[in-house]
């Protein structure tokens, strides 16, 4: 996934990815500072992996330890949906609080002694190098003024989800990428035209510039067919149009293919249940 988003983003700016701790040592200080994620293991280790394969002189954990942190807000939602004590959820969330690394392990210990069912598997799991670095800064490769000056939720990428959202859900990230970037277009255009046109941006608008507007566009409706005004739109396309025709059929090629494999993996999926009803069937005969 990240790796796609990366050769994206290079194809779109003409450059590869660049980020912060690459270059903290030299005077020019600039690139990507931190990525920040919801605690989910797949996610991080695809990071990983697309890191590594832009810049191999670092482990994948590395750079998991030198850019990574992750969403506090993800993690108080964790800690409270677990089912145990009050007082372990209570020391629970001291971990991200931790001034030092004797707090975090004095955590650990209060934790051990509390002996909740299963603590140990809970323990065991935000003791995880990359987890703990990404929720404590004493554990973080990361630089210290990058930390408290980078956000410490993804709330700003929540938000965004109201507006893309009505472009599609569940989609491939090369998909979604593309419907933002068509999105973003839209909204950048009527942004220019009330700068440049004073042409109000929201569709609702009353005045009278917009109201012959409508009535030329209804006039038109009238006078031509579908088909006319289709082709009438097509021979008056400017370039634009033909790079939005592309980037248009760019998702439809990808909607494709996601609807391929949503279809293969439905007949791999029955194939499971037949053999699964053969084998009860089996089952029954045997005992019988």
């Amino acid at each position: 996934m990240f790796t796609a988003f990366f050769e994206v983003y290079e194809y779109l700016t003409g450059e590869k990815p660049t980020f912060y701790y690459f270059n903290s040592e030299n005077s020019e200080k600039k690139g990507w500072a931190a990525i920040i994620v919801d605690l989910d293991k797949g996610q991080a280790k695809g990071l990983s992996l697309a890191l590594n394969s832009l810049y191999n002189s670092l482990s994948p954990e590395q750079h998991l330890l030198s850019v990574l942190k992750s969403c506090l807000i993800h993690f108080e939602r964790n800690v409270r949906n677990s089912k145990y004590s009050d007082e372990s959820k209570f020391l629970m969330r001291q971990l991200p609080k931790a001034k030092t690394k004797d707090e975090v392990d004095f955590l650990f210990d209060q934790l051990r002694l509390i002996d909740d069912e299963n603590i140990n598997d809970w323990i065991t799991e935000y003791q995880t190098p990359w987890i703990l670095a990404s929720l404590n800064c004493n554990y973080s490769s990361m630089d210290y003024d990058v930390w408290m000056t980078t956000p410490f939720d993804t709330n700003v990428s929540e938000y965004s989800h109201a507006n893309i959202n009505r472009e599609g859900t569940r989609l491939r990230l090369k998909t979604a990428i593309f419907h933002s970037w068509n999105y973003d277009l839209g909204l950048y255009r009527r942004f220019y035209n009330n700068y440049q046109y004073n042409v109000p941006m929201s569709s609702k608008n009353k005045s009278g510039v917009k109201r012959k507007i409508d009535a030329n566009k209804r006039k038109e409706k009238q006078k031509t067919t579908l088909l006319l005004k289709s082709q009438n739109k097509w021979q008056k396309g400017n370039v634009k149009g033909v790079k939005n025709d592309e980037f248009q059929q760019q998702i439809q090629e990808l909607e494709i293919e996601e609807r391929k494999e949503e279809l293969e993996r439905k007949k791999l999926d029955n194939q499971l249940k037949k053999l699964e009803i053969a084998r009860k069937e089996k089952e029954l005969r045997e005992g019988q």
